[in-house]
């Protein structure tokens, strides 16, 4: 399907990992505990003045107060994008049977989508979402990963970095939310994340992960991912291609590889 200034590409991967057609500077803001447990007090205002104390005593530095004026840009409670979503019908009954299903559109803001199922309880799946430390271990092509705090609960800001083929690596810090939804008696479970202005080499990114239980037992786990992604340039044909064949695909094949060692 083509669309304007945007291109669909939808791939099915089977069982055994065959696809099938169907149809600049870096600018790291890091996140110390000393930062994070830090209280700020504030005294009625004096006259043309206020002042501002912290319990511990430690000044509030420059780049405290940039991390904190780039949180108020994406920490609203529904980050700016597209909101957490189950997989449609027909994804899920593809997923069931063990195939993993990709969809790319490509545009100003690239748009990645991977569905497939992760042999694994929903508990140890969600954990691994949550761990983002560990993600340069399962995560395709990721070179670094770090969770850089927790500025409140329910809450994460995270730094990574990306090998991309043709471009250069790409890295960010993004700020994670996660929650929880009940659906027909389950719980479902959802982090979005957006990209913090300026932490990396990104124009911009957002997306989130969401994840159902499945099975008899709910012993297994059905994994949805979303990025979007503006690069600020085009991608060439090449990265598309390793994005539908590798990156995507790679996501629930290697994140259930992980868990079951």
């Amino acid at each position: 399907m083509v669309r304007h200034r945007a291109r669909l590409l939808p791939f099915t991967f089977a069982a055994n990992g065959q696809p099938r057609a169907c149809g600049q500077a870096r600018a790291h803001i890091p996140l110390s505990s000393a930062c994070a447990d830090t209280r700020v007090r504030l005294w009625p205002r004096p006259v043309g003045s206020i002042r501002i104390a912290a319990e511990r005593g430690i000044r509030m530095k420059l780049w405290t107060l940039a991390l904190l004026a780039a949180l108020m840009l994406v920490t609203a409670p529904a980050i700016a994008g597209e909101d957490p979503a189950p997989p449609t019908p027909e994804q899920l009954r593809l997923a069931q049977t063990g195939e993993v299903t990709v969809n790319i559109e490509r545009g100003d803001v690239n748009r990645g989508e991977v569905i497939g199922i992760v042999r694994v309880p929903i508990d140890r799946v969600w954990a691994a979402i949550r761990d983002y430390d560990t993600y340069i271990a399962w995560f395709p092509d990721q070179v670094e990963s770090r969770n850089d705090g927790s500025p409140e609960p329910g809450m994460s800001v995270i730094y990574g970095e990306i090998h991309i083929p043709v471009l250069a690596n790409r890295r960010f810090q993004m700020v994670v939310h996660y929650g929880e939804r009940e659906v027909d008696g389950q719980t479902h479970y959802f982090a979005s994340y957006e990209y913090i202005p300026n932490s990396g080499n990104l124009v911009s990114s957002n997306g989130y992960w969401y994840l159902q239980p499945h099975g008899a037992n709910n012993e297994y786990t059905i994994l949805k991912y979303i990025v979007n992604a503006n690069l600020g340039r085009m991608i060439p044909d090449g990265v598309e291609r390793w994005a539908a064949r590798n990156l995507l695909p790679g996501i629930p094949t290697n994140l259930e590889n992980h868990l079951q060692r």
